[in-house]
């Protein structure tokens, strides 16, 4: 009977250290209002969050509540990046999702010349030459290049690209790997499609949906005008 209670005491014991060590071990976040910079670890910004650039390999754990203005951004250079952001295969984008966020935006991100940020936007993004961003729950918008890994929502720029599409397209070229929603563009591009494709050349390697356009392909065939897969 004691050695019973001794053996449940040293459970409890070590259970409660194990709590306190892990506690311990996560450094609380500061709190700022109304402005402050993003650059700053363990922070959340209530305001304006402000900032000069930003990489994917930044791990500063931190959030916005209102309007993140990054002044000059890397998106300024993504024209001459020699290949795309996106992965090409589940297994890439997997190891990417292992990859902690930078930052969380709760509200607007905007920058002058675009941002490069493995970051969580729940609202709008934008950014002016082109942007990469990890996971957008709302709208991404560029007026070039607009890169995001997962996009629920709509996304607007000459091209658009992402591996989990769940939403909206709209650009002069479109790409989702895994695409849920509407592609509308000159040229749409899917690996694998549930949804609509309205532009001049369309193609998907798995879809169901409607194809609209001068040329569209798919598994089952090609036609001009309107093709269907289902």
């Amino acid at each position: 009977m004691y050695q019973q209670i001794r053996v449940k005491v040293s459970i409890v014991f070590k259970l409660l250290l194990f709590l306190a060590t892990t506690t311990y071990s996560q450094p609380s976040k500061k709190n700022y209002f109304p402005l402050w910079t993003y650059h700053d670890n363990y922070v959340n910004i209530h305001g304006i969050s402000l900032g000069i650039g930003s990489s994917q390999e930044d791990d500063r754990k931190a959030n916005t509540n209102g309007l993140k203005v990054e002044l000059i951004g890397l998106g300024i250079i993504l024209p001459l990046i020699p290949q795309s952001p996106i992965p090409k295969d589940e297994y890439a984008f997997s190891r990417l999702t292992r990859q902690p966020f930078s930052e969380k935006i709760n509200g607007i991100s905007a920058s002058l010349s675009g941002t490069v940020c493995h970051c969580r936007t729940n609202g709008i993004t934008v950014g002016g030459i082109g942007q990469i961003n990890f996971k957008v729950n709302g709208i991404s918008a560029s007026l070039l290049m607009n890169y995001v890994q997962i996009s629920n929502g709509v996304g607007v720029a000459l091209w658009n690209e992402s591996y989990r599409m769940n939403g909206i397209q709209l650009g002069l070229a479109n790409y989702g790997a895994k695409t849920r929603g509407i592609q509308l563009g000159i040229i749409n591009r899917s690996k694998d499609m549930i949804g609509l494709q309205v532009g001049l050349f369309n193609k998907s390697s798995r879809y169901k949906g409607i194809q609209i356009g001068l040329w569209n392909e798919n598994a089952k065939r090609s036609l001009p005008f309107i093709n269907w897969s289902f």
